[in-house]
């Protein structure tokens, strides 16, 4: 009987240890690379952070935005759920490593923008407001919102 046991955890412990799959919240994915601020991969597919607008790379203080974001989800399994899908064919997701809101952390610690444009979260927006009060990140710097950035740099 100890033997069945111990075989069928090995089961389940391999079925929760790899692949994605689907929680009653999302989906789990492993994330295998950042590529900047709010645009990271997992196996092959590309996603973009949901109500967040981050610094270029080639911007001020773009580096440390992708740092930021690698220390919340590289190489670590996160909850993503898909809001939809960009002209470039990423999805557009909020994502949860744990209980932690991505979104939410880069935004409170300055690391991005909230982006009202394509959202109406008075929580991000009030999050922004105090990160820009106290001077969290790039808010120590006068930064150029990405938006902008973009449309000076096609």
């Amino acid at each position: 009987m100890k033997i069945k046991h111990i075989f069928l955890l090995s089961i389940l412990f391999f079925f929760v240890a790899c692949g994605d799959k689907t929680s009653q919240s999302g989906t789990l994915i492993y994330v295998s690379r950042v590529l900047d601020g709010d645009t990271f991969e997992s196996n092959g597919q590309r996603y973009r952070i949901a109500e967040i607008d981050a610094p270029e790379i080639s911007q001020q203080f773009g580096n440390e935005s992708k740092l930021f974001l690698q220390s919340l989800i590289l190489h670590k399994r996160v909850n993503v759920k898909t809001v939809s899908t960009d002209r470039y064919n990423r999805k557009i997701v909020k994502v949860y490593a744990g209980k932690n809101h991505v979104s939410e952390s880069m935004v409170k610690n300055g690391f991005a923008w909230f982006y009202e444009r394509y959202s109406d979260n008075s929580k991000l927006r009030n999050l922004e407001k105090s990160a820009r009060q106290n001077k969290k990140g790039l808010w120590k710097y006068n930064p150029v919102n990405p938006y902008q950035y973009r449309k000076l740099n096609k």
